[in-house]
Parts: structure tokens; C-alpha cells; sequence
């Protein structure tokens, strides 16, 4: 608890925030539940994204207990662009297409269809 600053400017000009005793309690009775409804399909299309050199908080035992799939980045907490195309954006790509060869028509809304691949404007 206490006065925390902000890891990157604000267009707000605000630099720090405060944690209070009822901030800690909201995110405790969070945690209490965040894992008690994931389905299988869920746990199919998550993905948890580690950078190799993590200082600021380490989440990945937790992220194992109730998922299998982890990949690493090069670097710390935050993502940089480096991150993002050698290794988020290709494990993107990979569920998604995983996910249009096994996708079923009960998850699109009616009267909605899949985009043949073939007319898609995205190259996965």
C-alpha cells in the first residue's frame, strides 16, 4: 500500500496513484474466484506470455496451476516491439488458425458466417 508511480507518462499529466486498504481488498476477493469458471475452450485458446527476465511480478506458477500453454519472450514485465514480433504475434497467428480449422458454427451469432480463408485480408 501506498503511492505507486506510473510506469509510462499519462496524457493526463498524473505521475503516481495511490493503493489503499480497499484497492488491496477488491483485488483479494478477485482472486479468490478469477480461475473458478474456465471452460475448455478457454483453456484451448489461452496462452500465458513470460518475458525471460521478469522483475516486477512473477505470475507464472499461478498461470500453470489452471493452464498448459506458456511462451517466452526476450526482456522483462513489459512487451517491446521485438517481443511482440518474434513471439506474440506468430503465437497469435497460430491460435487463429488453429481456431478456424476447428471452429463450429454454434459460436458465430445468427446469421453471421466464417470468412473463407481464401477472402480474408489478413495473411493467417
Amino acid at each position: 500500500m501506498g503511492t505507486v508511480s506510473y510506469f509510462k507518462e499519462r496524457e493526463d499529466g498524473f505521475t503516481e496513484f495511490e493503493i489503499t486498504p480497499e484497492i488491496v481488498e477488491s483485488y483479494t476477493k478477485i482472486e479468490k474466484r478469477q480461475f473458478s469458471r474456465i471452460s475448455p475452450k478457454e483453456m484451448a485458446i489461452t496462452v500465458g506470455a513470460f518475458g525471460n527476465d521478469d522483475k516486477t511480478v512473477n505470475c507464472k506458477d499461478d498461470y500453470m496451476e489452471h493452464y498448459d500453454k506458456i511462451i517466452y519472450f526476450a526482456g522483462g514485465h513489459r512487451l517491446d516491439k521485438d517481443a511482440l514480433k518474434a513471439r506474440i504475434i506468430p503465437a497469435i497467428a497460430l491460435l487463429y488458425r488453429s481456431s478456424q480449422r476447428t471452429w463450429d458454427k454454434r459460436y458465430y451469432p445468427s446469421g453471421l458466417t466464417p470468412v473463407p480463408a481464401e477472402k480474408r485480408k489478413t495473411p493467417f
